[in-house]
């Protein structure tokens, strides 16, 4: 295996992991900072009937980036 192949394989991880884990973080962030939701499924459900799926990934990019380097 090459010294490449681990970083490109690293890097893919990386990525993969902020983009499954990133709405949830979202999601957190507004149940803490709105008293407006009832449970974490309400708010996955009002964000996007509300904003659209996207607006769960907002502020994706700089976690993406750090992931990719630091895996």
């Amino acid at each position: 295996v090459k010294w490449y192949d681990e970083v490109i394989a690293g890097g893919v991880s990386g990525m993969a992991g902020v983009v499954v884990g990133h709405p949830f973080d979202t999601v957190k962030v507004l149940m803490q900072t709105n008293a407006i939701f009832k449970n974490p499924i309400d708010c996955f459900v009002k964000v996007i009937r509300r904003d659209g799926v996207r607006s769960l990934y907002n502020g994706i990019v700089p976690p993406l980036g750090f992931a990719t380097i630091a895996n």
